[in-house]
């Protein structure tokens, strides 16, 4: 099989718009049929419709529809589950959410469905020979080039074998319509994987667990011919790791993509206990099979307080917020926070509050936003203004 070419932040070229994804769609009833993209300059963020047959279930903590990866072209992939089989959903207000976990979720099957922007289809990948185990550890690629001039989407979910150091990737390919199993090395071994989103950047795929560090896939090719793919572990910067199983380090952590280079940003607490934001960028060497963390900086909050952008936004005072995602442009330098359901950037190096906004997605409530509910999406300007 001729291998496409990977197409990561560097696809498109002239015009173009980054677009601050709400990660949980509305839920609408099934006349309105489309999958729709609600479209907002950012800061603003944008959010998706889709219609009940493809999210048929209430909404909670544990069981929603959410974007578990964006793609070039337009397209990105959205999980769901389906309630008992053909039994249909009981009635319920469709953007409703509840706080506690639903008992009757337990045992629906998972499904991901591949959505395409610019037809505004969604279509269900098949059920695959074994489950689907854990959608923060999936990844889409969108390959086009070589012999394939059509445009080919792969999924890929990381599946560690407990007590091993060996892994199975999960992979459909839309060329073929079909799901591969590829055996894969897994350098934490014993310990278990966070799943906390998976970046992925052509040729690039890089799996997150924000107590740990990286698995870092160099070349997606490997996916697609022998010899098997090799992950390469990245621990995070010295000090930061933490035990399996933290909870919220999606509000305290965020990795990402800012002016080609891969940057982790952290909220913690000083030995004074003065809390703070700290910066790294992941240095990699030339031959890209090990690399280092550069220390970028911290700055504390007492600064970003104090600065007259955040009183004039009339932001809380002394309120630490949540991380929400690194900017995309420039060197690492801006980072977007969550303020209960507002959203403002942080010029890093000076403390200074540049922009403040709602954050359109109203469930779950703010109290629960953090990285994992932001999607950055790069789109070109036709598919932006067709949205």
């Amino acid at each position: 099989m001729s291998v496409p070419e990977a197409e990561g932040n560097t696809e498109l070229e002239g015009e173009h718009q980054w677009v601050i994804l709400a990660c949980i769609p509305h839920v609408v009833p099934e006349d309105e049929h489309d999958i729709t993209l609600l479209r907002a300059y950012p800061p603003q963020s944008s959010r998706l419709i889709v219609p009940r047959r493809i999210a048929p279930d209430p909404k909670d903590i544990e069981n929603h529809p959410y974007v578990v990866a964006v793609g070039t072209h337009g397209r990105f992939l959205l999980y769901a589950t389906q309630g008992q089989g053909s039994q249909p959903a009981e009635p319920h207000v469709f953007d409703g959410f509840h706080s506690e976990p639903l008992r009757a979720h337990g045992g629906y099957p998972k499904a991901y469905f591949l959505c395409d922007l610019s037809t505004r289809a969604a279509t269900r990948l098949p059920d695959p020979d074994i489950p689907i185990l854990n959608p923060g550890n999936v990844g889409l690629l969108v390959l086009r080039g070589g012999r394939i001039a059509a445009v080919v989407s792969m999924v890929v979910e990381l599946q560690p074998t407990a007590g091993t150091d060996r892994a199975a990737l999960l992979c459909y390919l839309s060329l073929t319509n079909r799901w591969s199993v590829r055996p894969a090395n897994y350098p934490p071994a014993d310990r278990p994987w966070g799943g906390h989103g998976v970046i992925f950047d052509g040729p690039d795929l890089i799996w997150v667990d924000l107590s740990y560090g990286l698995l870092h896939l160099s070349c997606y090719e490997s996916l697609l011919s022998d010899p098997p793919p090799r992950l390469l572990f990245i621990p995070l910067p010295d000090g930061c790791e933490l035990p399996a199983g933290t909870e919220d380090l999606d509000k305290k952590r965020c990795v990402g993509w800012s002016g080609d280079r891969l940057r982790y940003v952290q909220i913690h607490l000083r030995a004074d206990g003065e809390p703070i934001v700290s910066r790294w960028t992941w240095i990699p060497l030339v031959d890209g099979d090990t690399g280092s963390w550069r220390h970028d900086g911290d700055i504390s909050f007492q600064v970003i307080w104090a600065d007259k952008g955040y009183r004039a936004m009339k932001l809380r005072p002394k309120e630490i917020p949540a991380v929400a995602c690194i900017d995309p442009g420039g060197h690492g330098e801006s980072v977007w926070f969550f303020q209960r359901s507002r959203l403002f950037r942080v010029n890093m190096a000076t403390g200074k509050v540049m922009r403040s906004i709602f954050f359109k997605m109203n469930n779950p409530p703010s109290r629960y936003h953090s990285s994992r509910f932001i999607r950055l999406w790069k789109l070109t300007k036709e598919l932006y203004d067709g949205a």
